[in-house]
C-alpha cells in the first residue's frame, strides 16, 4: 500500500510539475529557435526595391524596413518607406515586438520579444517601425509580402536604427526560462489540487502518505522559503548567466568578421559552457526543494504526532 501510494504521489508530480511544463518548454524553445533561424535567413535576403517588386521579384525571400502606414479590417497592414509601400496579411502570423534597448548599456536587455497576433495590433500607432521578410507577390498592382523563411512572413516591430535590429533580435530571441511558459501556471495549480485531493484520500489509511503528498503539492513554492531560497537565488543567477552565454553565441552568428569555422567552434564551446551552468542550476534548485521539503515533512510529522 505504501509503495502504491508513493507511486501515485510521484506520478502526479511528474505529470503536472515536469511533463506538462516540459512539453511547453519544448514548444517555446522550438518557436524561438525558428525565430532565430528566420532572422539569419532574413539578414542575408536582398532588400525589396520598387523595380524588383514590379518585375515579379523572383524566387526566395526579400526584406523590407518601413513604417506602419495603415491597418485594414481584413487582417492586412501597410508598411512603407519613402519609395514604396507593401501590404502584409497577418492571418495567424506572429508579430514580434522588440523590447526597448537603452543606449547606455553595453549589452541589450535580457527581455524576450513579445509575441502579438492580429487581435492585439489595433493599438499600434501610425509611424511604428516595422521589419518584414518574405516572398513578394504582385497583388493587382500592389506589392504583397507573404510566406517567408518559415512559411509565414517574419514581422518585427522595433524602435531604433534599422542596422541594430538583427544583433538585438538575435540577442533577445530566446525565452528567459523555458520552464515558465503558457502551460506552467495551469499545470502547477492542477498539480497542487491533485496532490491535495490525493492526500485527503489517503489520510485515513496512512498519515505518512498524506504528509508526503501535501509536501509534494507545495513543491512549486518550496524554493521561495528559507533555507532553500538561497539555492533558488543561485539557480536564477546561473540560469540567467547561461542564457547570456547562449545569447553571445547567437550574436556571433550575425557578425561578419568572424570566419564560419571559428564561429562553429566558438559556438560549440559556448553551448557546452551554458549546458554545464544549466545543469548546476537545476541541481541547486533540486537541493533547495529537497531541503525545504524535508524540513516541512519533519515539521508536519511533529505536529501530527
Amino acid at each position: 500500500m505504501i509503495a502504491d501510494g508513493l507511486g501515485t504521489t510521484l506520478f502526479l508530480a511528474m505529470v503536472f510539475f515536469v511533463a506538462i511544463p516540459g512539453s511547453g518548454a519544448f514548444l517555446v524553445r522550438r518557436r524561438w529557435r525558428r525565430f532565430r533561424r528566420a532572422l539569419l535567413e532574413a539578414r542575408g535576403a536582398p532588400s525589396v526595391t520598387y523595380g524588383l517588386a514590379h518585375q515579379g521579384g523572383g524566387n526566395g525571400s526579400f526584406r523590407f524596413f518601413g513604417r506602419l502606414e495603415a491597418i485594414q479590417a481584413d487582417h492586412t497592414i501597410w508598411v512603407g518607406d519613402r519609395t514604396l509601400s507593401v501590404m502584409v496579411r497577418l492571418d495567424g502570423v506572429p508579430v514580434f515586438v522588440m523590447p526597448h534597448a537603452p543606449t547606455d548599456r553595453p549589452e541589450p536587455p535580457d527581455q524576450t520579444p513579445r509575441v502579438l497576433y492580429w487581435k492585439d495590433l489595433s493599438a499600434l500607432a501610425e509611424g511604428t517601425q516595422v521589419f518584414v521578410c518574405g516572398s513578394i507577390v504582385d497583388d493587382q498592382g500592389s506589392i504583397r509580402i507573404e510566406g517567408g523563411p518559415d512559411g509565414v512572413p517574419l514581422v518585427i516591430i522595433f524602435d531604433g536604427p534599422s542596422e541594430e535590429l538583427f544583433p538585438q533580435a538575435m540577442w533577445a530571441g530566446r525565452q528567459r526560462n523555458e520552464y515558465w511558459n503558457h502551460l506552467t501556471p495551469i499545470s502547477l495549480i492542477a498539480g497542487f489540487v491533485s496532490e491535495t485531493l490525493w492526500a485527503v484520500t489517503v489520510v485515513g489509511e496512512s498519515r505518512l502518505q498524506a504528509v508526503i503528498a501535501l509536501v509534494v503539492a507545495l513543491v512549486p513554492v518550496l524554493p521561495l522559503f528559507p533555507p532553500g531560497v538561497a539555492a533558488f537565488y543561485w539557480y536564477r543567477r546561473l540560469w540567467r548567466h547561461a542564457r547570456r552565454i547562449r545569447a553571445r553565441r547567437d550574436l556571433a552568428l550575425v557578425q561578419q568578421a568572424t570566419p564560419a569555422s571559428r564561429q562553429r567552434r566558438g559556438g560549440n564551446a559556448l553551448s557546452r559552457a551554458a549546458s554545464r551552468l544549466e545543469l548546476v542550476a537545476v541541481a541547486l534548485l533540486a537541493v533547495g526543494i529537497g531541503t525545504n521539503g524535508y524540513l516541512l515533512a519533519a515539521l508536519a510529522a511533529l505536529l501530527l504526532r
